[in-house]
């Protein structure tokens, strides 16, 4: 039985000054279990990466709070709590929209520095031949698009950043995996292995995916349920 990751509560709501952007539907609360994938739907300006921001807890709700139950904490996000960064941080990995990749690293380092082991040095997280098992994780990745991991990341197409963005996340080990349109500009085919790889990493770590996507079909089949944003009301469909 899976262990719950987030709870958001019944009154949990947001708003842009007076303008109320969503609510709970009918006052549900909402549980997202550990190991499940969970999708976000609703039409153009509804909400959706806002809902993410606070997931990522960049934002905080305007009413309610949301409980993220970490293996070592429970973290209460609401208005009148500041974030502790570093647990939020160790726990939480992001795909954004416009990939965060440092243009001044090959593909392979860009990677590499997602996450660091433990005991691994600043400067041998971009060292090879000293850890053979990160480094045949790290090129099986890379092998999903037929990188080497010596491309010129500056050189990358939008497609293949966004190649990059993914496989930084799957890399890492995060509980809670958050995707804003993570497969745009991305071959169908490598669309699928990449599915694959988020389905395999939530069975075997027990972590967790929250994606936002814009064909409700491809979403339904990927996700175990979704969140729908309609008419101002949030809720969880299975």
């Amino acid at each position: 039985m899976h262990d719950t990751i987030i709870d958001i509560s019944a009154d949990f709501s947001f708003s842009y000054g007076k303008n109320l952007l969503f609510r709970m539907k009918a006052e549900q609360p909402v549980t997202l279990k550990k190991g499940g994938i969970y999708g976000i739907y609703g039409g153009n300006g509804c909400g959706k990466t806002t809902l993410l921001n606070i997931l990522n807890t960049f934002l905080k709700p305007t009413t309610g709070k949301i409980i993220f139950s970490f293996s070592a904490f429970n973290y209460i996000h609401e208005n009148n709590l500041t974030n502790d960064s570093k647990i939020i941080g160790n726990n939480i990995r992001r795909c954004f929209q416009i990939p965060l990749l440092v243009d001044e690293l090959n593909t392979y380092n860009n990677i590499s520095i997602s996450k660091r082991l433990e005991n691994e040095s600043f400067f041998n997280t971009f060292a090879v031949g000293i850890n053979k098992e990160k480094e045949s994780e790290i090129m099986q990745l890379l092998s999903i698009a037929n990188f080497t991991g010596n491309e010129d990341t500056a050189t990358l197409s939008y497609g293949q950043r966004r190649i990059i963005a993914n496989l930084q996340v799957l890399y890492s080990d995060a509980q809670l995996m958050i995707l804003d349109e993570p497969f745009a500009n991305i071959h169908q085919s490598i669309i699928e292995r990449l599915k694959q790889e988020y389905s395999k990493k939530t069975a075997q770590n027990n972590s967790t995916v929250i994606i936002v996507e814009h064909n409700k079909s491809s979403l339904r089949d990927f996700s175990d349920a979704i969140l729908t944003i309609e008419d101002k009301q949030l809720s969880l469909l299975n």
